[in-house]
């Protein structure tokens, strides 16, 4: 019964969402239209600003190019429906057209409300390039494939850091605040800013081939896109885009292994682990600090190594030793809840010791983690 309702208030509420979401097909959930049309147009609802060169579509109902997860230009696992949008904000010396994606909202906007708007965008594993300058366009008219070969269209949503976008792992959410003009009825997303303006590590950065891969890279900043959101703030309540340490997080692993089981405290601290978002040193709950907390205030004598995990990506990226930073935050924290540094030592294993080694993006959530190893 239990499991019942859950789907009931699932539904309920996914359906609910739906109805407040302006953006028709936002998940990009419908079946394609044409199966032998890999452009934007075999998606319900969406259409491009430039006939000719319009945005990619991946499907599961695709195969070798534009098939998901893997296609041409790496591979991409969707946020929720077997399809998602491809891109291209930038190429080197624009020696290739940019596209956009456009969408009619499902009715027109009303001038002062206020709108909380989300995308998700994704580097591509084989482009060279990541850029920022990522935006959404909100206009009454359609925009014309001049105007932005010109460069004249100011996106009115973009990241507020204005960031260069260069994961190629796991999807960033751009998230804003639009207040109407009124009457506004379409959106485009895409890369606005002239190339011109491109300063190096500024707007954009050169990135390595991502390590498995043999192919050429190909020098252009191409984006996958998903689940595109436009709410009025009064439904929602509030739009919560974050701080810049929330902006930051990713996906985050969450887990309780030890709930319900019969367990020498020994053993119930061997099954904890905590959990951190991609490249923070702090955990992104307190929970499983809480619960060694408890094990070890109750068990004076039981002394703990804390040992600490990155995942792949972060070992690649990052000259720091995260997972001693992770330990260390950890025993930090212990040591400032009561538990004598005495009990307490750290290790890190760096990415040597995956919990998870496919390679996922839940993969790579799970091996950026602090367990606890009992000494004695």
């Amino acid at each position: 019964m239990k499991i019942l309702l859950t789907i009931f208030l699932f539904a309920f509420g996914t359906a609910l969402m739906a109805q407040s979401n302006l953006v028709p097909n936002s998940g990009f959930d419908y079946p394609l239209k044409r199966k032998v049309d890999v452009s934007i147009f075999s998606l319900r609802d969406w259409e491009s600003p430039d006939d000719e060169n319009p945005a990619d579509v991946y499907s599961t109902e695709l195969k070798k190019e534009h098939g998901l997860p893997e296609n041409q230009y790496g591979f991409v696992t969707p946020l929720s429906s077997p399809n998602v949008a491809g891109v291209r904000m930038y190429s080197y010396r624009d020696a290739l057209p940019r596209t956009y994606l456009q969408v009619k909202l499902s009715s027109a906007l009303t001038a002062g409300n206020k709108y909380c708007v989300r995308f998700n965008v994704m580097l591509a594993k084989l482009s060279k390039y990541g850029i920022n300058n990522i935006g959404m366009y909100v206009s009454e008219t359609k925009p014309r494939k001049n105007d932005l070969e010109a460069n004249t269209i100011k996106p009115q949503v973009m990241d507020g850091r204005n960031q260069i976008f260069a994961d190629q792992f796991e999807w960033d959410e751009i998230c804003g605040i639009y207040e109407a003009q009124g009457n506004e009825r379409y959106v485009t997303i895409g890369c606005f800013a002239p190339t011109s303006d491109f300063k190096k590590d500024q707007d954009y950065k050169q990135l390595r081939r991502p390590r498995g891969y043999s192919q050429l890279q190909l020098r252009d900043a191409y984006y996958y896109i998903d689940d595109i959101s436009f709410i009025n703030v009064e439904e929602l309540g509030a739009c919560n885009c974050g701080d810049e340490e929330e902006q930051d997080m990713k996906i985050v692993y969450h887990s309780n292994t030890s709930e319900g089981m019969e367990k020498t405290p020994a053993e119930e601290l061997s099954l904890i682990n905590i959990y951190f978002d991609s490249d923070k040193k702090l955990p992104s709950s307190a929970a499983g600090v809480n619960d060694a907390i408890k094990i070890l205030e109750t068990n004076p004598d039981i002394k703990v190594r804390i040992v600490g995990h990155m995942d792949a990506k972060e070992d690649m990226a990052n000259m720091n030793d995260l997972g001693m930073e992770r330990a260390n935050s950890i025993r930090d924290y212990l040591v400032k809840r009561g538990i004598s540094a005495d009990r307490l030592s750290v290790e890190s294993m760096r990415s040597n010791a995956p919990a998870d080694d496919s390679g996922t993006v839940d993969s790579l959530a799970r091996n950026r983690r602090v367990e606890f190893k009992v000494t004695e």
